[in-house]
């Protein structure tokens, strides 16, 4: 299964690392692309930083997406953690 999920202003993920996030390991989820600018990442590095308006294709279960969606829509912490 995959989702197409976009990344808000004041996601916990902006300006942080895929490899800082560990997506499979804390989230269950992978991966596939970022869409960025009208331009497409596939496969991204774990040294891809993540930007207000990037659109993610992961691949997972129903509900390790669903929960990883309400994962991003959290706040950021105002310390940046």
């Amino acid at each position: 299964m995959h989702g197409l999920l976009f990344i808000q202003h004041l996601a916990v993920i902006l300006l942080r690392t895929l490899g800082d996030l560990s997506p499979a390991r804390n989230h269950g989820v992978q991966f596939a692309g970022i869409r960025r600018a009208g331009g497409r990442i596939l496969n991204p590095g774990g040294d891809e930083a993540f930007s207000p308006g990037d659109e993610l294709l992961v691949l997972g279960t129903p509900v390790q997406i669903r929960d990883f969606r309400g994962w991003l829509s959290e706040p950021a912490a105002q310390d940046g953690t």
